[in-house]
């Protein structure tokens, strides 16, 4: 039996029309108590929000144990609690690709130098994963509305860039141009040193976006919203 507080609507992630509950974008746990209150909220099915908890965990923790975060005021006032999480058995298995990839060695830090320390292998696809639920979330905000069906988000990491821009070739003055337009976007809008986002609208179609999702003071993510058959011809 449905509760009479129990709302119906549309789930922007997957489409589906039934009860729905509120998802936090990001998620309340990356930020330092009390969170903020107005962070981003959007409709979501019980499935899909109940199916991200896993996730969030996991990437908060990479998010905030990579060195570029380190001196973010937020991201360091939280490290206690993600450590404790971290550490705690039941955690296991829910970081179990995080703990699985761990090494020790030497490495080279931000600062160019080399330093010993432990290593471990990012969940590339984990992480992507994340991102796209984000700015599905944010193009619900900006929007209105959720992404059209047929469309998907592509989402590229930070450390992917440099790739891309080598697969691009003559066609990277394109991308070059799409992220100064983010970076010098006046409208970037954050919530306090934890996240922060700027978009941009393609003049190819109102589903066509850009955006830049920044966490604790990194820019980690470039993604688009394009439709799936244009994004299976690239992938060939």
């Amino acid at each position: 039996m449905k509760s009479k507080k129990e709302k119906t609507g549309e789930c922007v992630y997957c489409g589906t029309v039934g009860p729905i509950t509120v998802d936090h974008v990001p998620p309340r746990s990356f930020f330092p108590d009390p969170p903020p209150q107005d962070l981003i909220t959007v409709p979501s099915c019980r499935k899909c929000n109940a199916g991200f908890s896993k996730d969030d965990d996991y990437v908060r923790l990479v998010l905030t144990v990579n060195e570029m975060a380190s001196g973010n005021a937020d991201r360091d006032q939280i490290m206690p609690t993600v450590m404790r999480f971290a550490k705690r058995k039941e955690s296991k298995n829910v970081l179990a690709s995080f703990y699985n990839s761990l090494t020790s060695g030497y490495h080279l830090n931000v600062q160019g130098i080399y330093v010993r320390g432990q290593r471990f292998t990012i969940d590339g696809a984990r992480l992507d994963k994340f991102a796209q639920r984000v700015v599905k979330a944010l193009f619900f905000r900006e929007k209105g509305h959720g992404l059209q069906d047929g469309f998907i988000v592509n989402a590229i990491h930070q450390a992917r860039l440099e790739g891309l821009e080598r697969q691009l070739g003559e066609d990277k003055d394109f991308l070059y141009f799409i992220l100064s337009k983010l970076i010098e976007d006046s409208d970037f809008k954050a919530w306090g040193e934890v996240f922060g986002y700027s978009w941009v609208q393609s003049p190819n179609g109102s589903e066509r976006t850009w955006w830049l999702l920044d966490f604790y003071g990194t820019p980690y993510y470039l993604c688009s919203t394009c439709p799936e058959v244009e994004a299976d011809v690239r992938s060939q």
